[in-house]
């Protein structure tokens, strides 16, 4: 098996394929800078939420050491960071190792019409396709692209990704197809949240024209809820498609609609007087990101104009307001549906509980 080092490798991309590569037999060494991470780690523990990440962690820790250079010919970039210039500015020694895998999602050609092109080093690109807080359990079973150059690549790539099947591209093949499945998600999306905004012009119940359409219709059985679609990768994705696609604008723009539907909702039960409680404001249900989340994108926006004690807010996941005093305000509005969120609501009566995902 490959000695190899993961550069982020405690991140929400790196810790999931560090771990996985260490259980399949890799000696990984681990560069991260987030000293809070590495101590997190050493206590069995991440930084963020993902299932089964505790026990994973334990049982594969023994082949992970961490570093503070670069000490194999095999690397793996899978920080969050975008701009790569600036990282690898800051860690020169990126451009020595002989093989260097990109895991973070590329902007079209940057492989080759960016600086990237005058590396020493081979350049893999294997994009990561897996959803947050189930990523160890996805990891198992999803294909891995690989951008390469040449069948010699794709061969060394594939001993890495023993476990799943991999599939050759080309670079610009492997940037562009990692785009386009966020691009997809959030389409779809987008044409869920646009129904729902024309029913909310005509006061007509989405939800149950959802349900109805997708009863046992299987060209209707994937097409999702309306609500907010936030989290880092799904709006930054598509934006790398705004250059060349009107279309990718107006996904953008349609998944916006949802945030100034809420904005305006509780400015309005505000202004009569109401006051409202807010439950979920992470990116999406079940996970703590708080990038492009409901809490970044909506409370922090508007808390500032609104009187104090009228707007409270409740997540299992993030420092929020006591739950009973959420509870007790005049309007409710599920913003995430977090799974646990239906026994808290099911003895609720008499108030009104705004639902835009139908959960309830």
């Amino acid at each position: 098996m490959a000695e190899i080092t993961i550069v982020g490798g405690l991140g929400h991309v790196g810790l999931p394929l560090s771990l996985k590569l260490a259980e399949v037999g890799n000696q990984i060494y681990i560069y991260d800078i987030d000293k809070e991470a590495v101590t997190l780690f050493e206590n069995n523990k991440a930084k963020f939420v993902e299932e089964g990440i505790e026990d994973f962690i334990k049982k594969n820790k023994s082949n992970i050491e961490f570093v503070n250079h670069i000490c194999t010919e095999i690397v793996i970039l899978a920080t969050n960071i975008d701009d790569l210039e600036y990282l690898f500015s800051n860690i020169s020694a990126l451009n020595y190792s002989k093989y260097l895998f990109i895991r973070q999602t590329l902007k079209p050609y940057t492989i080759t019409k960016s600086f990237i092109k005058n590396f020493d080093s081979e350049v893999i690109y294997v994009p990561e396709r897996l959803a947050q807080g189930f990523a160890l359990k996805e990891i198992n079973i999803i294909p891995q692209l690989v951008g390469c150059a040449n069948f010699e690549q794709f061969n060394l790539a594939s001993s890495i990704f023993n476990w799943v099947n991999c599939i050759p591209l080309t670079y610009i093949e492997a940037e562009f197809a990692k785009i386009f499945c966020n691009y997809y998600r959030y389409g779809t999306f987008a044409l869920a949240n646009d129904m729902f905004r024309i029913c909310q012009l005509d006061n007509v119940n989405f939800n149950k024209i959802r349900k109805a359409i997708t009863y046992e219709y299987p060209r209707m059985f994937n097409f999702p809820k309306a609500g907010f679609s936030g989290g880092y990768c799904l709006p930054k994705d598509t934006e790398h498609l705004i250059f060349n696609s009107e279309l990718a604008e107006e996904v953008k723009n349609a998944n916006w609609y949802i945030v100034l539907w809420l904005r305006d909702l509780i400015s309005s039960r505000i202004a009569e007087g109401l006051t409202v409680g807010i439950l979920g404001v992470t990116a999406k249900s079940d996970v703590d990101d708080l990038r492009y989340s409901v809490y970044t994108e909506v409370i922090q926006k508007i808390s500032f104009k609104i009187p104090k004690g009228f707007l409270k807010y409740y997540d299992f996941f993030v420092k929020s307001d006591p739950i009973e005093e959420v509870l007790n305000s005049d309007v409710l509005i599920i913003a995430i549906p977090h799974s646990r969120y239906k026994d808290i609501l099911k003895n609720i009566k008499n108030k009104e509980i705004i639902d835009p995902w139908g959960i309830l």
